[in-house]
């Protein structure tokens, strides 16, 4: 065997026989719905390192879709156009304290 046909052997791909069941389950998954996450904070880095965190996570087999808003106006404009947001992140200590509270009372929270 010269070393073409050698290595034409190392390169076949071998595929495991696919289980019925699991084939099943990995297209239902796929088109559940992520639950939507709402991260409201004024520092970007609360964003950033919230989104890094959560990338992977799934929750009763769903995952997760995250809309970030800085303030007042951001917030307003997301739940206007996402009326099933599943939680919302909160930071109570913005800079402008009134706005945080304005924002729970806009939710009805308060």
């Amino acid at each position: 065997m010269d070393f073409n046909s050698q290595q034409n052997a190392k390169d076949q791909l071998v595929f495991m026989d696919e289980d019925e069941s699991s084939s099943k389950d990995l297209v239902s998954n796929n088109f559940k719905k992520p639950w939507k996450i709402l991260i409201v904070d004024d520092e970007e880095e609360v964003h950033e390192i919230t989104k890094i965190t959560l990338r992977d996570f799934l929750f009763e087999d769903r995952g997760l879709q995250l809309f970030s808003a800085y303030n007042e106006p951001d917030v307003k404009s997301i739940l206007e156009k996402e009326s099933d947001i599943a939680l919302i992140l909160l930071d109570v200590v913005m800079e402008e304290e009134i706005q945080a509270l304005f924002l729970l009372s806009i939710l009805g929270m308060i």
